[in-house]
């Protein structure tokens, strides 16, 4: 599989977002942002009830390249592969709602492919920042040297449609982890990913992603890896 990009290549951006409204502009901004001019910015409202959507309709009126569509709630892995659904790039990206984007991204990403052209999948490096809104408790477990690491995570991945559709859609099961779900089958394709060592994600630790997290949250995980040694097992 050919990875050819091309400086007009439309490139579709797709935020899922839950009651996001302290967040998502600074979210959507981050990807305005981008030296690129080919971008589609495509928001699933997966059923807000606060003023997420009032938000996002300000944008709108000063960029005719962000799109909006409201559903009932039901999951992450669902408003992700709707707006894939939607959207009308040859290239997706994906961003959490309340992440951001390093400013040349794209940049780095597009020159990876167009230097590397049998590469399947461009991730890069993230790097954890404390929001000002994070309990001084909480800030102080996250206050560790090493905050920058390895981004495997959707909001750091660009890659062609095509490569997505032979994976396949995320999980709409997975409470938790559909991204890792996702990756483990991309793997097992034997697709090809190229990690830079720029950062491409920068990832906001706040007071409801920083909690401890349950033990069926931790299940949810050992279970994504045991289907995926599953599979592979069968395979021989």
């Amino acid at each position: 599989m050919t990875n050819i990009i091309k400086d007009d290549s439309l490139i579709s951006v797709i935020i899922p977002v839950f009651n996001g409204e302290k967040y998502i502009k600074a979210a959507i901004t981050s990807v305005l942002s981008q030296m690129k001019n080919s971008l589609e910015i495509v928001v699933i409202d997966d059923g807000s009830n606060d003023y997420t959507s009032t938000v996002i309709q300000k944008l709108m009126q000063n960029h005719q390249n962000i799109y909006y569509k409201y559903q009932e709630n039901r999951g992450v892995g669902v408003a992700r592969n709707y707006g894939v659904e939607i959207s009308q790039g040859e290239f997706l990206a994906f961003l959490d709602a309340d992440d951001l984007w390093a400013a040349n991204k794209l940049t780095i990403q597009i020159n990876a492919f167009k230097q590397n052209p049998d590469i399947d999948i461009v991730f890069g490096q993230v790097e954890h920042f404390i929001s000002p809104d994070l309990s001084t408790q909480e800030a102080q477990r996250w206050n560790y040297p090493h905050k920058i690491m390895p981004a495997y995570a959707a909001g750091a991945m660009l890659l062609r449609r095509e490569t997505f559709n032979h994976v396949g859609q995320f999980s709409e099961t997975c409470e938790v982890g559909q991204f890792l779900d996702w990756y483990l089958r991309a793997i097992e394709l034997n697709l090809i990913s190229f990690l830079p060592p720029d950062v491409v994600l920068l990832r906001r630790v706040h007071n409801d992603n920083s909690s401890q997290k349950s033990k069926s949250y931790w299940q949810d995980y050992v279970r994504i890896i045991k289907s995926s040694l599953d599979r592979r097992r069968s395979q021989f």
